[in-house]
């Protein structure tokens, strides 16, 4: 899906280069957010995937990357996860603009009381 979104673009445009959240520029809002699938794994365990994203004009999550890896398999559903926000844009003097931000995807095995 987000491919198909940039394959639109026409072919001399080009996407405008992502801001950073700080002074004129705010910070995009999570509207949509969804709890990732835990792995199919032999064994349980905690993990913590790191991941850069832009999040474009429409609050659309793209280019979604791993910075610090939790795992193949927590990567894969971090990922899937990530994929699937949805934001309320960034603005800069009002007006909507890409920006790239950083997030954290927690896996955690619930422990029995």
């Amino acid at each position: 899906m987000l491919s198909l979104a940039l394959a639109l673009l026409p072919q001399n445009s080009v996407a405008p280069k992502p801001e950073h959240v700080g002074g004129a520029v705010s910070a995009p809002e999570v509207i949509v957010e969804t709890a990732p699938e835990y792995p199919q794994l032999f064994f349980k365990k905690n993990s913590v995937v790191v991941i850069d994203l832009v999040v474009d004009t429409e609050g659309l999550p793209q280019n979604v990357h791993i910075v610090k890896s939790g795992g193949e398999k927590f990567d894969k559903k971090a990922i899937e996860a990530v994929e699937k926000y949805r934001f309320k844009p960034s603005l800069k003097e009002g007006q909507p603009v890409p920006v790239e931000i950083r997030a954290e995807v927690h896996f955690s095995v619930k422990r029995p009381n």
